[in-house]
């Protein structure tokens, strides 16, 4: 426009953007296609739930149903995943648009890597139980769990239990619980000889028997107050249901020794663990591939952790950082989805390196099976679709801590209970009257402080 020194120049500049088209579905009261997809596919996931997760005939033991459930929750984890699929970061590049929408260069490979990703999981995670269901029946027989000769153990006793809960059978289920009792009191009782006759234990003050067993914060009010806290000791069974304990704080003001009732005496677990761990073996069971021989379970796990930490978590967790990396904040929902493919791949990695064996010890503790048992019911195993996820982990974690309490006196309690019932075994062999009846009365006692904290439990559920 204009002449010499007065023309302007102008130029235009073409914006690009992707709208996905609103294509109504006939008979679908108004509803578009992509709702309607997005109805059918979460139709077909609960479909997909009711056969891995409801239906009574799959599972056929309880390692066989959490395998199933691990294989559900991967399921979920890449039906949630497919949103990326649609994301402008790989749908730009594909049809030639650059972030600010001007024209680029075509690039279709983060598309192509991406299907090719999702494909794969997904297939993967959808062969698995399928595989598991159709060998699992064989693979069984394998384990040698049903063989007359094969010597017994406690985890194929509990098995056999399980099924025959899971086939109504009575007698069979009492027959394998008195078994497994039996294999269980003969392990004790063969730790208790090779650890001798003393028992790391912890003696309550005479009068507050209940504060070794209590919450950690009643005990800090307790000490606060005054109050003498518990003294470590090994103790030593003598007639009528009392104990010699010899002390081991090396106190001044206290006795070394003391004749104490069994009112007063709680096995010291965490010290019998720290006692073993750098003991020889204390780190065992690790690679260890000569005990897949036979072992179907143990196989299925193995191969299933090394399908989840390859083909889901590690390149799951690699896409989210990817595609989230700019607005990530502490309480975006992804960041749950993040934390669950990290805490997962460390369990399958764990896994991998135990080859399948959740007994698998390190400095005496069992980490495979401790970060199960964390995992076990938290809010990372299960996927939840939307914000209600945030706003359901924020309510669990009060429940969560509430539990952690009671679970933690539960536990206390059950070793109690399980040391006294072996107490009053070896009484029954010494012929000790006197002692098998206090350690009954004991042993009742403690059942009925569990009762208490079944109660307590119903009402943090409720």
């Amino acid at each position: 426009m204009g002449k010499g020194k007065h023309v302007m120049k102008c130029c235009v500049q073409d914006i690009y953007s992707l709208t996905r088209l609103k294509v109504p579905v006939p008979f679908a009261f108004g509803q578009d296609l992509d709702t309607m997809f997005m109805l059918l596919k979460w139709l077909a996931v609960l479909s997909i739930s009711w056969t891995l997760k409801d239906l009574p005939i799959v599972p056929s033991s309880a390692q066989s149903s959490g395998f199933l459930n691990g294989c559900w929750l991967d399921l979920m984890d890449a039906v949630v995943f497919d949103a990326y699929l649609v994301n402008d970061r790989v749908l730009y590049p594909k049809y030639g648009i650059d972030s600010d929408g001007t024209a680029a260069e075509k690039d279709e490979d983060y598309m192509n890597l991406l299907r090719l990703t999702w494909i794969v999981v997904f297939v993967l995670a959808t062969l698995s139980p399928a595989l598991y269901t159709s060998y699992s029946h064989s693979g069984e027989e394998d384990d040698g769990a049903g063989t007359e000769n094969a010597p017994r153990d406690f985890a194929h006793s509990a098995e056999s239990l399980i099924r025959s809960l899971q086939m109504l059978e009575r007698q069979s289920a009492l027959d394998h619980v008195e078994e497994c009792l039996a294999i269980q009191r003969e392990a004790y009782a063969q730790h208790s000889v090779e650890a001798g006759e003393a028992v790391l234990v912890k003696v309550a003050p005479e009068g507050h028997e209940k504060l070794v067993t209590a919450d950690k914060l009643l005990q800090d009010l307790f000490l606060a107050a005054g109050g003498r806290a518990p003294r470590p000791g090994q103790a030593t069974m003598l007639h009528g249901g009392t104990y010699s304990v010899q002390f081991t704080d090396m106190s001044d003001s206290n006795s070394d020794d003391e004749i104490v009732p069994v009112s007063r005496v709680y096995p010291d677990a965490s010290a019998e663990a720290e006692k073993r761990m750098c003991r020889p073996g204390c780190c065992s069971g690790w690679c260890g591939v000569a005990g897949l021989n036979g072992k179907f379970q143990r196989k299925a796990t193995l191969i299933d952790s090394v399908r989840s930490l390859f083909f889901l978590e590690v390149p799951f967790f690699l896409w989210r950082l990817y595609f989230e990396w700019d607005g990530l904040t502490f309480g975006s929902f992804v960041v749950i989805l993040m934390l669950k493919n990290f805490v997962w791949a460390i369990m399958d990695f764990l896994t991998i390196l135990s080859c399948g064996d959740n007994a698998a010890t390190c400095l005496g503790m069992m980490p495979v099976s401790m970060l199960s048992e964390a995992l076990e019911g938290s809010a990372l195993s299960s996927v939840s679709v939307g914000p209600a996820g945030l706003f359901s982990l924020a309510a669990a974690t009060a429940r969560k801590q509430v539990a952690i309490s009671i679970k933690e006196q539960r536990s206390k309690l059950k070793v109690r209970n399980a040391w006294l019932i072996i107490e009053r075994q070896k009484a029954e062999d010494g012929h000790d009257v006197e002692a098998i009846a206090v350690l009954t009365e004991e042993i009742n006692r403690v059942e009925g402080q569990l009762k208490v904290l079944d109660e307590q439990e119903k009402m943090n559920h409720g």
